[in-house]
C-alpha cells in the first residue's frame, strides 16, 4: 500500500488511541474459550495473541479466529519467546490459524504491534486492510 501517511517524510503522531478496545491474549494450558468468547462480545477491536514456537496456536482457538473474523476484529500471532519470530509458516497450528484470518507479527515487540494497530484504527483504516498493514514498514518498526 503505497500512502503518503507513511511516508518517512511525516512524523508518527497518533492522538486517540483506542488502547482499551485492544486486547492481548498469553496462550496458556486451561485458556477458557467461554472467557475469550465473552471479552469479543464486549466490544474488543483488535486482539494480540501471544503463542507457543513460531506462531503456532493450540488447534481448539481456532473456532476463536472465525468468531474475530466473522465479526472483521483483526488477530496478531505474536510468540511467547523473547527473540522468536511468529511466521506462521512452518507448523500446521500456525498454517491452520493463517487460514482462519490470523495475521503473523513476524518479529515485531508487543509495544510495536499494540500502537501499530491502535494507529491504524485511529487512521481509519478497515479490517480488510490490516493484513498487509502490520506488515508494511510504515515508520521504520519493522526490523
Amino acid at each position: 500500500m503505497n500512502n503518503e501517511l507513511f511516508s518517512g517524510e511525516k512524523p508518527l503522531c497518533i492522538t486517540n488511541l483506542p488502547v482499551d478496545r485492544i486486547f492481548c491474549v498469553t496462550e496458556s494450558p486451561g485458556l477458557n474459550k467461554e472467557y475469550l468468547k465473552a471479552v469479543i462480545d464486549n466490544g474488543v477491536k483488535g486482539v494480540i495473541w501471544r503463542s507457543y514456537g513460531v506462531g503456532d496456536p493450540s488447534q481448539e482457538y481456532l473456532e476463536i479466529f472465525d468468531i474475530l473474523k466473522e465479526r472483521k476484529i483483526p488477530i496478531i500471532m505474536t510468540t511467547q519467546i523473547k527473540t522468536g519470530s511468529a511466521s506462521m509458516d512452518v507448523n500446521e497450528p500456525g498454517i491452520l490459524a493463517r487460514q482462519h484470518g490470523v495475521i503473523p507479527a513476524y518479529r515485531m515487540s508487543l509495544p510495536i504491534m499494540w500502537c501499530k494497530m491502535a494507529y491504524l484504527f485511529e487512521k481509519g483504516y478497515k479490517y480488510e486492510d490490516f493484513s498487509e498493514l502490520m506488515n508494511e514498514n510504515l515508520k521504520g518498526e519493522l526490523v
